[in-house]
């Protein structure tokens, strides 16, 4: 509902002091001269119409500057209200299009993870793994797991940076739970790299489902974000 509707209990109220306004002119006129008798004498006439037009139309002029004056500032506050509605949908979009723009790539790592780290960590209770291989992996993996971690930092970060501008609940058990998962999920990424490094031991393992877990709830959370872009 536009501003102007809004108050538009305050309209009628101005156009009902107006009417009554009018009005006064003629209450006045009729209060003092009620006991005379209509006049036949055109100048008489003439008169009255002079004194209903001076004040009258000063009423008329000055009432007219006031609803002129408030409907500006109507608009002007309906203006307002427009621009901080589109700005702030137009930051939402930025914040949505920053948030899945590493999506694709995300989704894609945590498909092809599998076949890459936790095959190298199954392969190493049979034998040791060549430096090849390691070096192969390091390069593959390296470049994606700083990907996550951006991502990890970007997710974190959300509700500081653009939680003010959705309705979203960021303090719910959803959001949390995202989070929570990401982290895990970081931090297990990077022991595989230190085990490829040789720094640690092999890392504790994860959840067979929490990857797919994280990724099901991220999409109901980009799907969540993605309802207040219309």
């Amino acid at each position: 509902m536009s501003i102007i509707l809004k108050n538009k209990r305050v309209i009628i109220f101005l156009i009902v002091v107006f009417v009554a306004l009018l009005t006064l002119p003629l209450f006045f006129f009729i209060l003092n001269f009620n006991s005379n008798i209509l006049s036949n004498d055109i100048s008489d006439w003439a008169s009255f119409g002079d004194y209903l037009g001076g004040t009258i139309n000063t009423l008329i002029s000055l009432f007219s500057l006031i609803i002129l004056g408030y409907l500006t500032y109507l608009v002007s506050e309906q203006s307002n209200a427009e621009n901080k509605k589109n700005n702030i949908l137009m930051r939402r979009m930025d914040a949505y299009d920053e948030l899945t723009a590493f999506f694709p790539q995300v989704n894609q790592f945590l498909l092809d993870f599998a076949k890459s780290a936790n095959t190298i960590l199954d392969k190493v209770q049979v034998k040791p793994l060549d430096d090849y291989l390691i070096r192969e992996k390091q390069l593959e993996l390296n470049k994606q797991i700083l990907l996550f971690k951006n991502f990890y930092s970007l997710l974190f970060s959300f509700n500081v940076r653009y939680g003010h501008l959705f309705e979203y609940n960021f303090n719910s058990e959803d959001y949390i739970k995202i989070v929570q998962d990401a982290n895990i999920l970081k931090v297990f990424f990077e022991e595989t790299i230190d085990f490829l490094h040789g720094n640690m031991e092999t890392p504790n393992m994860i959840e067979d489902n929490l990857m797919r877990n994280f990724f099901d709830d991220l999409v109901r959370f980009i799907n969540q974000l993605r309802k207040e872009l219309n």
